[in-house]
């Protein structure tokens, strides 16, 4: 009989507080930033700003950061992924000059897929470990 009490009062204190927070006139939330725990109280979910904009992390149960999305230094959005060892994986974002690329690297970071532009035009590349060009679309041309 005690349980059935002891969840009768949480629900209706729950019901109050809904009513409580139901009676503000905002419908926003407006904060610097939200953190998100795991149960071990490592930040799992941070949504915060910086000087250049916002971002969102997701990071693994130790704190590390797997995901990024948000803007850059250049004030330009990226989203970058990590693996497990914590080396870049994928990212996709503009370059400094404003133009779109995507960048898939190996377990160890070495950038082996480009795809963006190039002097104004399409451009695919690939590459192996030691960042030697293997293949690219147009040919690619050293200056």
């Amino acid at each position: 009989m005690k349980d059935i009490k002891s969840i009768a009062i949480g629900f209706l204190s729950c019901i109050c507080l809904l009513f409580i927070m139901g009676q503000t006139s905002s419908h926003n939330i407006k904060a610097k930033s939200i953190t998100i725990v795991n149960d071990a109280g490592d930040t799992v979910l941070h949504l915060g700003s910086h000087k250049q904009g916002g971002f969102v992390t997701i990071s693994t149960n130790h704190e590390d950061t797997s995901i990024y999305l948000g803007i850059n230094d250049d004030e330009n959005s990226e989203l970058l992924m990590r693996n497990k060892t914590l080396n870049n994986t994928v990212f996709l974002g503009s370059a400094k000059n404003g133009d779109g690329r995507l960048v898939v690297s190996d377990a160890s970071s070495n950038q082996n897929v480009f795809v963006g532009c190039n002097d104004g035009e399409g451009f695919v590349a690939t590459t192996n470990s030691k960042g030697e060009t293997t293949d690219s679309m147009p040919k690619y041309k050293s200056k």
